[in-house]
């Protein structure tokens, strides 16, 4: 295919939207084009995920093993120019479903061994489609989540948001030194990244941030525990879980600055490193290296928070009606599911 076609139609995709001409060329340079007969599985559902796929010209079928359907029952239909598999490119997970090409067609395939060596180079083609992967997921979790409320009859009301300790300074610089995220970093780097992070300290039951609220900012808990919850409008909290030293939280705020879906709250003397998103922005326009291993621990975040409560709907889905229980107790199940599948950073630590 010319070129300068193969770049048109890759400006079509909202994936691919944001590059410019070179960084379009990188990742064309990435990739392979194949062409492919009609009835060939493109991906299978269960398999590990090693690559995403361009459909640059045909159409395919997507497949949910199901039982009484021989090949799986077709639950949709791409044509070109899509993306597929693309949740491949940051955690490598089991396939959640099996594309099959329904007509001769031509792929591009971007597997995740030659994306992973752009992100550790730091290309600005790498990040910006880690971008948009974030904004996907964070569409995609609010979806999901809004069925949960759907389900048990949910609002999300708004709390007051309680005062804290905040320092800046050299503390930062202390409590970076603390954390794998910043490993590597020269000291004028740390020093740097210091003027945009602010440490903040929170006696038990203090409020980080309230739910429903426009935070605008992420932690990066340093030390001690945080409790997330949501809210019922009867003021009955659920319990969904506690996150400690390495985590981050409120990040999918600061991909789309949305209100905050739960309440988080210390749940004994916490430290965190907090950073505003419009700070954040700033670096990652800058181009700085601190923005973009951020984004990528952000992505395969937001990543496996996806697939827990994926596998936590599946679960839900296979309790019988009359066992379901009341609002309240399919909320502490939800709550006790998703601690079952909490993402553990490989860069946190425990206490």
């Amino acid at each position: 295919m010319n070129p300068a076609l193969y770049q048109k139609l890759l400006k079509k995709i909202p994936l691919f939207g944001d590059l410019s001409r070179d960084e379009l060329t990188s990742v064309m340079k990435a990739s392979k084009l194949y062409r492919v007969r009609s009835g060939i599985p493109v991906i299978t559902e269960g398999k590990r995920g090693d690559a995403m796929f361009v459909l640059v010209e045909g159409s395919c079928t997507i497949r949910k093993n199901t039982p009484g359907h021989e090949g799986g029952k077709i639950i949709a239909q791409i044509d070109s120019p899509s993306v597929v598999g693309e949740m491949a490119l940051i955690d490598g997970a089991p396939r959640s479903a099996s594309v099959v090409t329904a007509s001769e067609s031509v792929l591009m395939k971007i597997d995740n061994g030659a994306f992973t060596q752009m992100r550790r180079e730091f290309n600005p083609a790498a990040f910006k489609i880690l971008r948009k992967l974030a904004a996907t997921l964070c569409d995609r979790l609010d979806e999901k989540m809004a069925r949960f409320m759907e389900v048990t009859a949910l609002s999300s009301p708004a709390a007051e948001k309680e005062p804290e300790e905040e320092i800046r300074g050299n503390e930062v610089l202390h409590h970076m030194s603390q954390l794998p995220l910043f490993k590597g970093f020269s000291r004028s780097e740390s020093e740097m990244l210091a003027t945009v992070f602010m440490v903040k300290k929170f006696d038990r039951g203090q409020m980080l941030c309230a739910e429903g609220r426009h935070f605008g900012a992420f932690f990066i808990v340093v030390s001690g525990e945080v409790n997330s919850f949501k809210e019922l409008p009867n003021g009955e909290r659920v319990p969904l879980g506690t996150t400690g030293k390495g985590h981050l939280l409120g990040q999918k705020a600061l991909i789309d600055g949305k209100p905050q879906p739960v309440t988080l709250e210390a749940g004994k003397r916490t430290i965190a490193l907090q950073c505003d998103r419009d700070l954040f922005m700033r670096l990652f326009q800058g181009d700085s290296s601190f923005a973009y291993k951020v984004l990528d621990v952000i992505v395969t975040d937001l990543s496996h928070r996806l697939r827990g409560i994926d596998v936590v709907t599946q679960k839900l889905a296979d309790v019988p009606p009359d066992k379901a229980g009341s609002v309240m107790d399919r909320l502490k199940r939800i709550g006790n599911m998703l601690d079952d599948v909490t993402f553990v950073s490989p860069n946190s630590e425990d206490d």
